[in-house]
């Protein structure tokens, strides 16, 4: 193959891939590895079982056959494919929520608008949905539960890697800020089991946070605190988490957050973004995702190392460590000032 024929074919996946993650998104959605996890069905059943019409689900699922996530037995007689597994709702690590989040109409509909994001600076999500993603999320509560379900995936990759590139040994107080449901912080209580800890979200995430601590037998010693980050947050601890928070936010937001954080702590107290770094070289995923933040979310970008050591700087911290933990991905350590 000549190199402007592979040019070719290689632009032209990029070009249909949002037909891929429509497939993907809908056999996800209907939970159709799930239906298909013990036994082959027929397109027929799966319809009945998913209220669809039967022939255009046919077609879809010769669709997704073709890709790999099911195998077509017969004209009309489906089998999962080991590709759809981590599609299923009780695997282990499932990327369920993260392919129905990442098809959802208030994923793609922003990047729909990158043309007017390009020629107006202007936030596409604000745009297509007139308002901003947070509070959308506030006034969306099943769009809300497939972003933290996101996330809370995302927290339990993190969590196997991250205790092995950071010492939190002579932490005594954890506050994990946007804590989500309470993974991380569960975590660290679990390896560190004389520490103490505080899960601070917006109200609409803490109750899911507040089961989730009490099921995991920690409601003795983590607080779960419903509240706005930019107006106050819990006083008192040594170690502030802010893990893939300051991306979601301009650097005055993101300068009032690390200021609060500065004035809660004592001096000898330190806080931790965990977070992408783009490099000057490199870094597809990380700089596609810079893109990604410019239009959900009101001034949200991925960061350089002088972008993060100039924002810690003037919030009064200094950048003591930056530990890669990951693809483009590091630990941030800030030191107060003084």
């Amino acid at each position: 193959m000549s190199d402007i024929s592979k040019a070719m074919k290689t632009l032209t996946e990029m070009i249909y891939g949002y037909r891929l993650t429509q497939l993907v998104y809908v056999a996800a959605k209907l939970g159709i590895p799930d239906l298909l996890k013990d036994n082959p069905r027929t397109s027929e059943e799966l319809a009945r079982l998913t209220n669809t019409d039967p022939s255009v689900l046919y077609r879809v699922m010769r669709a997704l056959s073709s890709l790999g996530l099911f195998v077509q037995e017969a004209p009309h007689r489906f089998c999962i494919a080991e590709l759809a597994m981590p599609l299923l709702s009780d695997a282990p690590g499932t990327i369920r929520p993260v392919a129905i989040l990442r098809g959802e109409e208030s994923n793609w509909k922003p990047w729909a608008e990158l043309l007017y994001a390009l020629k107006t600076g202007e936030n596409a999500f604000t745009h297509v949905f007139g308002t901003n993603l947070f509070d959308y999320y506030n006034a969306n509560p099943d769009a809300a539960a497939s972003f933290n379900e996101t996330m809370s995936i995302s927290t339990n990759q993190t969590v196997n890697t991250l205790f092995e590139y950071f010492d939190f040994s002579s932490s005594r107080k954890f506050v994990d800020l946007g804590g989500g449901h309470g993974h991380l912080i569960a975590a660290l209580l679990n390896r560190y089991p004389s520490a103490t800890g505080i899960v601070f979200d917006m109200p609409y995430v803490v109750d899911d946070a507040r089961r989730y601590i009490e099921s995991a037998g920690l409601a003795a010693r983590c607080q779960v605190v419903g509240g706005n980050f930019f107006e106050s947050i819990p006083q008192g601890a040594d170690t502030y988490i802010l893990r893939h928070i300051v991306h979601d936010w301009n650097d005055e937001r993101a300068g009032i957050l690390l200021r609060n954080c500065r004035s809660s702590m004592g001096d000898t107290g330190k806080v931790l973004l965990l977070e992408r770094v783009v490099p000057f070289k490199g870094g597809r995923s990380v700089k596609i995702n810079d893109v990604h933040m410019m239009l959900q979310t009101p001034g949200g970008r991925e960061r350089t190392e002088a972008e993060f050591q100039e924002l810690l700087t003037r919030s009064g911290f200094q950048l003591d460590k930056m530990i890669p933990s990951g693809e483009d991905s590091y630990i941030l350590e800030g030191r107060p000032i003084g």
